[in-house]
This record gives structure tokens, sequence and C-alpha cells, in this order.
């Protein structure tokens, strides 16, 4: 799992890096998004980033991902993500989730 850093307002902006390995037939990946709090962190909302876009294309523009609840189908939020797709060779020594 990979983490970003703590938002510091209502409003973060992160503008972060991060890598993920995609293991050959996954077709999504998913993200979840917390309000971090002393007791205990509040779950904002998750989506499931398509990655077929990626594949094909080797990258998807900026897009926008509602980030919604699984009991409460409206939209808390959103992450706007730009991907890109770089092949390696598989191995299963570097896949951590």
């Amino acid at each position: 799992m990979q983490r970003s850093k703590d938002a510091k307002d209502q409003n973060p902006v992160y503008n972060q890096t991060f890598c993920f390995y995609v293991r050959p037939g996954q077709d999504k990946r998913y993200v979840k998004a917390v309000d971090k709090d002393t007791l205990h962190n509040d779950k904002i909302g998750d989506t499931a980033i398509p990655l077929s876009g990626v594949f094909v294309n080797g990258k998807e523009g900026l897009k926008d991902y509602d980030l919604t609840k699984w009991y409460d189908l409206s939209t808390n939020g959103q992450l706007s993500l730009l991907l890109y797709y770089m092949a390696m060779e598989y191995n299963q020594d570097h896949v951590n989730n």
C-alpha cells in the first residue's frame, strides 16, 4: 500500500507520483481516501481506476474519478489522476500488492 502525504487543509492538492506494479490480467486499481483523525481515520470514499485505456495508449490524460462510499452512492469528492503505463518484465518479487 502507498500513501500520500497528509493534507494540511480542506482542499488538498498533492501533486505526487506513485508507481504501482500491475499483475498480468489486472484491469483495475483501487484507490481509497481517508480523513486522518486523532482517534481513527474516517473513510472519505474510494474508486476503481480502469486500466484498459492506459494499457492501449501508454497513458491517460488528466481524468477525474468520483470518490464514493459503499453505503452512500453520492459523490464525496474527486481524485484527479494522470496515468502512464510502462511495460516491465514481470517478476513476482517486485509485486507488493
